[in-house]
């Protein structure tokens, strides 16, 4: 059997510099890969949670994780609500919209996007549903995100 300090005395300073700090490497390569396997199972963990209170709670507002830096509040339709009595408006009535003069989106006032606009850009108003369609036949569009309340 050959004695491992008899190899490691054979060896040159520099070889046993570089298999110190290869070890060291290892050592440290090990611990990132648990570190990081435990942060994954942690957050995976917290959505498990939020998904099952909102489960318990059977709210209509739904959280869907995106990324670890953004979330999402969707609001689903409820089973009993006809999808033409949410879009139906009285053509007289007006609704509050936020619009960006600059990309031309339209949003609904409470939109994080509407919010983050900028303000030399922004522009509340109140439409009819002829206004909005007048102002999206003028290059207007809604906002990806909001839909502008549609």
């Amino acid at each position: 059997m050959v004695d491992k300090r008899d190899i490691f005395s054979k060896m040159s300073i520099r070889e046993r510099i570089i298999t110190v700090c290869a070890g060291v490497l290892i050592i440290v390569l090990a611990v990132v890969v648990i570190f990081e396997y435990v942060t994954i199972l942690k957050t995976q963990k917290t959505i498990n949670q939020i998904l099952e209170n909102q489960v318990s709670q059977n709210t209509e507002e739904k959280v869907v994780w995106v990324n670890p830096e953004t979330t999402v509040n969707i609001t689903e339709e409820s089973p009993s609500q006809d999808s033409t009595q949410l879009n139906s408006s009285s053509d007289n009535e007006k609704v509050e919209y936020v619009i960006n003069t600059n990309s031309k989106k339209i949003h609904s006032p409470e939109c994080d996007s509407a919010i983050k606009t900028q303000e030399n850009n922004k522009q509340t108003v109140n439409w009819t549903e002829e206004e909005y369609n007048k102002a999206l036949d003028e290059g207007y569009s809604p906002c990806a995100i909001c839909k502008a309340g549609r």
